[in-house]
């Protein structure tokens, strides 16, 4: 989908400037969704940081309800929202992954990767965070971060230390007021307290070894279970006789099957060396007799059931967390214990609040928050960045329209190449017959600033991945 919206917005840019070469002033595209990571990885190499992704959470039970409550009121011979419930649900399950269809919607996947989080529980809070982020985006100079902001932005940091093979997590444990407690990272522990750093002595992180430990004792589990059942006769011998890897890809392609994303089997993490970010962060607290009891603690990814349960022992009263973590059984083993309730209301209730992040994420945090003097040459504060409200868009150049241009020029000879044509009403492409070569348009484009556009174009992003030049 991403593709075909780049169609259209060189389409609607012709319209209005009558040359899809030239930057339209004063407009924003509005892309309306998202369901894959490579979409706004797309949009993000071809024009760079004027792309914002918002992120809008909502409760997913109220999500269910509100769907089914659309589909109720979109069927005239039905009167109870119960009856469309458990569509409604399967429809945000669906939103949220499909597992089994390698071209299916990855929301949950993709959600983590925004500018900002609103929270869209309600219209009013919608429009509360929505607002106070336009407002820093237009050069607002008075929105300073709030507290969960930057906890966030600490914890991000914090996760830039780990060199763990499968992926970065940071947590931050904050005194309710702001104050900063202790760090973590998922790490290697080392035996003089922490995780080992760069340069220590008898540095024995994962990569040191070469192997992710977890990943290799979850194909030996898989292997001793199909040995166990072989020998009573349950499966045939050759499952045992391959690899537990070959025994997969032989299912997949027999079967159709997909196991490593069906078997809870291979959502095992007991078996890594790694600790945790928020067990590192609550053992350094211990190590160093540093109190978090009631204290908040931010997290880059939700917790796992290992760390739910020394997050509820330690005392912390409150989790924020951006990138979800469908291995973790929290919810379901500690039940009575956590909620993922937002409702401030809901605070003074006996349990430990799991709560989605909401706020500049900090992928921005520095774009927005890093600022220069805030006053005139007499001392007056500036409310605004520059003199009035205006996007605080760092682009000294059109080069992006360049970079667009080259790459839909790249899927129409894909396009053509697999038999598939489009019209030029429909795709609105520049060619030589219609009066856009690109050399002579050169000349005669107004822009803001004038650039030679052939020595600016960039590298060009392939759908594969790779890159390749205009």
């Amino acid at each position: 989908m991403a593709h075909v919206s780049l169609f259209l917005i060189q389409g609607e840019r012709n319209k209005i400037t009558k040359d899809p070469l030239i930057a339209a002033p004063k407009v924003a595209y509005i892309i309306r969704q998202l369901k894959r990571t490579e979409e706004i990885e797309l949009f993000r190499e071809l024009y760079g940081k004027q792309v914002f992704q918002i992120s809008a959470y909502m409760d997913p039970i109220a999500r269910k309800t509100r769907l089914a409550t659309k589909m109720r009121d979109y069927d005239n011979t039905s009167t109870r929202i119960s009856d469309f419930e458990g569509e409604a649900l399967n429809l945000v399950k669906l939103d949220d992954n499909e597992p089994d269809n390698p071209y299916g919607q990855r929301l949950r996947d993709v959600y983590p990767l925004a500018d900002v989080f609103i929270d869209a529980s309600t219209s009013d809070s919608a429009k509360k965070t929505i607002g106070r982020f336009v407002k820093i985006l237009f050069g607002y100079n008075f929105h300073s971060p709030s507290r969960d902001e930057y906890g966030m932005y600490v914890a991000k940091s914090a996760s830039l230390r780990s060199v763990d093979l499968s992926r970065q997590v940071g947590a931050a444990v904050f005194s309710p007021k702001g104050e900063v407690k202790v760090l973590g990272c998922n790490e290697v522990p080392s035996p003089s307290g922490g995780t080992y750093w760069e340069d220590d002595r008898g540095d024995a992180r994962e990569f040191k070894i070469g192997w992710d430990t977890n990943e290799n004792f979850k194909y030996r589990l898989l292997g001793d279970t199909l040995k166990q059942l072989e020998a009573i006769g349950l499966i045939e011998k050759k499952y045992v006789e391959m690899s537990t890897r070959d025994f997969l890809a032989s299912i997949k392609e027999e079967k159709k099957v997909d196991l490593t994303k069906r078997l809870m089997m291979m959502d095992v993490i007991e078996y890594g060396r790694i600790i945790h970010a928020e067990m590192n962060a609550i053992t350094d607290a211990a190590r160093k007799g540093i109190s978090i009891d009631g204290d908040v603690l931010y997290c880059t990814t939700f917790p796992c059931h290992l760390c739910a349960k020394h997050i509820i022992s330690a005392g912390i009263k409150r989790v924020v967390y951006i990138e979800p973590y469908p291995k973790s059984y929290a919810t379901e083993l500690y039940i009575d214990d956590i909620s993922l309730e937002r409702s401030e209301s809901d605070l003074s209730k006996d349990r430990v609040h799991f709560e989605p992040f909401i706020g500049v994420a900090p992928y921005r945090y520095r774009d927005y928050f890093e600022k220069s003097k805030r006053k005139d040459g007499d001392g007056k504060a500036l409310e605004w960045k520059n003199g009035a409200p205006k996007p605080d868009i760092k682009i000294k150049t059109t080069a992006y329209i360049d970079n667009e241009f080259a790459y839909l020029q790249y899927m129409l000879s894909q396009f053509a190449a697999k038999g598939v044509m489009l019209s030029d009403e429909d795709h609105n492409i520049s060619n030589s017959e219609q009066g856009y070569n690109r050399d002579t348009q050169q000349k005669d484009a107004k822009t803001d600033v004038e650039i030679d556009r052939q020595d600016k174009v960039g590298a060009i992003p392939q759908p594969d991945g790779s890159a390749s030049r205009d």
